[in-house]
């Protein structure tokens, strides 16, 4: 089973809307089974609240149910997932002050944006200031970057399989 934590500030915005996605697109691509996607929070402001409403309104109209509650990244979840996908460099820089090895363990924090088909700025910004049109944007660029990211974990998968079997 490949793991993936995906992560925000607040976990109320951008990383359950990511996670969300994934595992619809796991799901249509056939690896539910075998591929799974969480969120968490780098802050506790929002533990125990679920997603934003903003969010739940733009999961809704993409075909999304969200049944998430905040909850706050431990270090416990470096060991327990294969990724840890931030939504901004804020983020990234939170999450690796929590690895307690940083050289075995730094591989597998990713930025989302990394696996962005168009270039520009690497993060997914934060919509919790704005309106629907932010939210939309959210939605727009996670689509965008969702698939690339799973071809890259279908691509570990792979190399996995092939080492086991050597």
């Amino acid at each position: 089973m490949m793991k993936v934590l995906f992560v925000c500030l607040g976990n109320i915005c951008r990383s359950p809307l990511a996670m969300g996605y994934f595992n619809q697109l796991a799901e249509q691509r056939g690896l539910a089974k075998i591929m799974h996607a969480d969120s968490a929070a780098t802050s506790n402001y929002n533990i125990g609240d679920s997603p934003d409403f903003r969010t739940r309104k733009n999961a809704k109209e993409n075909g999304l149910e969200l049944s998430h509650c905040a909850r706050q990244i431990t270090p416990q979840d470096l060991q327990n997932f294969d990724f840890i996908v931030a939504m901004d460099y804020d983020n990234r820089k939170n999450i690796a002050s929590l690895l307690t090895n940083p050289a075995r363990q730094a591989r597998k924090v990713l930025l989302l944006r990394d696996f962005d088909p168009q270039p520009g700025n690497g993060a997914v910004p934060d919509p919790y200031y704005g309106g629907d049109e932010e939210f939309a944007e959210v939605y727009t660029i996670i689509k965008r970057c969702m698939p690339y990211f799973m071809d890259f974990l279908q691509l570990r998968l792979a190399e996995n399989q092939k080492q086991e079997l050597a």
